[in-house]
Order: C-alpha cells, then structure tokens, then sequence
C-alpha cells in the first residue's frame, strides 16, 4: 500500500476527464482503480504523479497527462479519476451543521462582519432556471438508481454524478450538492470494489429524492437550498495564541435532515467557548464509529472519544462565527493531561452548564431522578443519546443497589451531557478516566454487582421485528439492486405486507404494496415519509 494517499480532485476535473475517454476503456479504468491501493503516489509542486502498474500519470495545474500512447483518452486516467476521493468545496471547511436534533453549542461571541456575511448570502438565491436543471438532473439520476440499482450503474452514470456535484456547487445549492457528494461517494465505491453498504446508499438514494422534491415544489425554500459552508478565521482568544482547550462535555448528534455524528465542547480558560464536530451524512448507527474514529486536527492522531477526555493544546488554529474548530492547514496540535471532575469544578462554567451531585434513585431511557441536598432533581437525556446507546447504561444503572449510585452530573440546559459515577459502581476502562458521555460511552457492570433480572430484562429483551425494520430492508434493496432485486421478492413482499397488516399499520402495508409494485423515488419517498413521522 502507498505511503502517499492519493490526493482528491474536484468532480469537474474528474468529470470532464472521464467524459472523453471511450466506453471500453471506462470498464478498463474500473479494473485498474480496483487495485489503487497498491499504486506509489509522489506529491510534487501543483499536483501530484501516479504510478499505475508500469504506466506514470501525472496530475499538474489542472492537467492530466499519461506516459501511454493515447493519453488523455486511456484507461490509465480513467482509473485516478475513479479511485481518487472527491474533493470538498473547500478542504479546511467543517462538516455541515446539525439540524433539528441537539445542536451543537454556540460561540457567544459572533461578530458582526460575520453575521452580515450570512445575511447577505441569505438574500442571494440562485436562478429559478438554475435549481430547475438541477433539479432535473437530480430526479434523472434517483430515478436511474431506482430502477437498476447502484451497483449495476455505468462509470458514465458515475460520470453524471460527479458532474451535477460541480453544477450545484456553481448554482449555489448547498444540501443538494453535499447529499449528490455523498452519492457519488457511494458510487465510487462500488466502481473500486470497495464494500458498500446497502443501508446507507439507500439513506443517500433518497436523502438526495427528498431535496429534489422540496425544491421542485418551492424554488425558494432555503431550507432546502441548504446553508453556505462556513468561512474559517484565526482564532481570536482571551488569552495566549498557543491555547489551551478544555473539553467540557460530548454528546451525539442525530439530525432529522439525514446527519449523524457527534460534537465535543470545549472551553478556554478565558471563558471563549469552542466546539469540534462531525457530523457527516448517516443515522444513529453510525455515532460510534465517528466517536472511535480519528480526529483531524493538524498532526493529532487520536480518537474522538480519547480528546473528549484531555485537554488540547493549539496552535494556528481557525473557527468559524459560530465557535467550530477548523481542520484547515497551519493548525498544530497536541494532547495535554487529562481532564477530572475537579478540573471542572475549577472553571467558571457558563450560566447554561452546572454540576448536581446526588444518588439516582431512578433512571428510564428519557431521564435519570437524582436524590440531592436540594432534593429530587429530574435531569433528561438528550432524544440524540436516546437513540444511540443510551439502555447500556438504563440496565447497568436499575441492576445496581440503589444506595451505591452516587454520581455527579454535568448538566447542559436540563440535558445529562456527562456523568462520573462515585466509588465505582460502574465499571470503567482506563481510558475512559472515570466518566461517561451518555449515547457514546458503553460501560460494564462491577463484577459481583447484584443484578435485578426483572428490571433488566424489561430494557434489554430483544426487540422484535417492527415496522421501520420491514419497510427499510425494501428501501436498501431497491437502493443497490433496483427493481430486479424487488422482483424477485414477492413472496417476501406478501408475507411482509401480512407482517404489518397483522401489527396494524395498513397505511404502512399499502405504502409497501405500491413501492414494490412500482418502485420510484415517489414511492420510496413515500415510504420514508412514513418512517420518519
């Protein structure tokens, strides 16, 4: 494997270097970006060289060239354009913001010059004429995958793709262009033979039908025209330029507009509030391998899970007007010590956070009762960690005797964002330094804990076979196999559309009759609609 990844292109220039190159040699490209993995990359000035098998491509100024004998139009080029990722629309930009669900927080301190940036971008709405082609194009493109499945599509489909990314970047449609990105990302996989997973080409499949939808019916919705990305500064600090970020809490984030990840919070100690998230396109499933996965920050290499637990020590950093921390170039990073509950409490924390401790003497999957000096406190869980993992943590807490749940709380509003249990009642990794991120933390019981079997077995029974599970698994084989992959279901169709009869959802079995009847974005949307409600 190379040292060197292969560095990203922007669609267009991927686009109109697959648009020459002639349909055999397209499947060619698809063969030989299968084994990119094993090609030498050499970063030079303005680009990049590639070595693919004995043959060199060269990537300069925006240029291709080839050392075969028919370059630009050979397979060689073909195969880079493939398996190179896709660029973003600006490479220090942060992941889009989290909508509907638990919001990251806010730096308090917006300027005006930014807020006036925002503004001005909120009066400029592209071209009626313009989100139409878009539009079009877009309805073209689910409608194709609908009906013969991603993973039978063409490199030219491919090619399509990554074409309208540049289109709607041009026009100005930030939520289309990020859900097409996220597609064709999908289906560059699938061109390399990389495993793709049925589950989330259909959540793309039809995150983008949703805002070709919504913006067919109201050009002017800027809810779906989608936010700007956001303009990164250095950062302005009460204190020295080489700053010291403490983290205060971490939560996951789960959007009702398709985003999944997580956010950490962090505070200096000049009062300047921060934050650092991720949330790319997904669901609840998803959370745990953004909170395990890497952090790209500078030079750091840690996890999301392991800086949530130590301060961070920054240099040359950027945020944005609304406190995100910025991944772009210059930025230096390191892990200092580890944060405990009294590095907490020697902060001023702002109005919004405080510190409860008491003994919980009752906890559900929406809140925990916590039995203080000041009496009983209800705090709540987020609806995000109710969706991720938060009944681990239920179970351990009702099979443990209620006079050993001491637990002091960092609570966000009148959210539990952490918690450090007292005396050890939980049984913690080392690495998770005595407290829990409810929704992303898993923990264990202490061994020889008494357990109480009833109050366990009333969370952890294993759930059966509901409603979204049916509907989704028709979804996920449109997604990949279109309509030849429904086709051969009818007997599965029927006994399912018996499933939901019997479990009373009608509306939900004729919802299903027609997308398998006709399987179109219409009908899928339709469907979604209908889990999402």
């Amino acid at each position: 494997m190379s040292a060197t990844p292969l560095p990203s292109l922007a669609p267009g220039v991927s686009a109109d270097a697959l648009a020459v190159i002639p349909s055999r040699l397209l499947k060619r490209a698809e063969k030989l970006a299968a084994d990119s993995d094993s090609w030498q990359v050499t970063l030079v000035d303005d680009g990049f060289r590639v070595e693919v098998g004995t043959t060199t491509v060269t990537y300069v100024e925006n240029k291709f060239e080839c050392s075969c004998l028919i370059s630009p139009k050979c397979a060689h080029i073909g195969a880079v354009c493939m398996a190179a990722p896709i660029a973003a629309e600006a490479e220090d930009s942060a992941e889009p913001s989290a909508e509907g669900v638990d919001k990251p927080a806010v730096d308090k301190a917006t300027t005006g010059t930014d807020s006036a940036a925002q503004a001005a971008w909120a009066k400029k709405l592209p071209a009626a004429a313009d989100i139409a082609g878009c539009v079009s194009q877009a309805q073209d493109i689910t409608s194709a995958i609908c009906d013969q499945g991603l993973a039978n599509l063409s490199a030219r489909f491919h090619m399509q793709l990554l074409a309208l990314v540049r289109t709607t970047r041009v026009v100005g449609l930030p939520r289309l262009e990020r859900a097409i990105t996220a597609l064709a990302t999908l289906s560059q996989d699938a061109r390399v033979g990389k495993p793709v997973a049925r589950g989330e080409v259909a959540r793309q499949l039809f995150a983008v039908a949703m805002v070709a939808h919504l913006l067919d019916r109201d050009p002017r919705d800027r809810d779906a025209i989608g936010a700007a990305r956001r303009a990164y500064k250095p950062l302005e600090l009460s204190g020295a330029q080489n700053a010291t970020f403490i983290p205060l809490y971490a939560e996951p984030i789960v959007t009702t507009s398709g985003f999944a990840g997580m956010s950490i919070t962090l505070c200096t100690r000049g009062g300047d509030m921060f934050s650092i998230t991720k949330t790319p396109p997904g669901d609840a499933s998803a959370v745990p391998t953004i909170w395990y996965g890497p952090v790209r920050l500078g030079d750091m290499h840690c996890s999301h899970a392991h800086l949530a637990r130590h301060t961070l020590l920054m240099s040359g950093g950027k945020g944005s007007a609304d406190g995100r921390i910025g991944s772009g170039k210059g930025v230096r990073a390191a892990l200092g010590q580890e944060v405990s509950l009294e590095l907490i409490r020697s902060l001023s924390l702002p109005g919004d956070l405080s510190l409860v401790s008491g003994v919980v003497c009752d906890a559900t999957l929406k809140e925990l009762s916590l039995n203080t000096r000041e009496g009983i406190v209800t705090v709540n869980f987020s609806a995000a960690a109710r969706r991720t993992n938060i009944r681990n943590l239920v179970n351990l807490i009702l099979a443990t005797n209620p006079d050993d749940r001491g637990v002091t709380c960092l609570i966000h509003g009148s959210e539990v964002v952490c918690l450090w249990p007292e005396d050890n009642w939980l049984q913690l990794k080392p690495e998770q330094n005595g407290r829990i991120f409810p929704g992303l933390d898993s923990v264990s019981a202490v061994a020889g804990s008494p357990v109480d079997a009833q109050q366990q077995t009333d969370f952890a029974a294993p759930p059966t076979r509901g409603v979204s599970d049916v509907l989704t698994v028709w979804l996920e084989r449109c997604a990949l196999g279109g309509r030849s992959a429904i086709r051969t279901h009818h007997a599965a169709c029927a006994a399912d559309v018996r499933l939901l009869n019997d479990a009373g959802a009608p509306y939900a079995a004729e919802l299903l009759q027609r997308f398998v009847t006709d399987p179109t974005p219409r009908h899928g949307l339709s469907l979604v609609a209908y889990l999402q409600s």
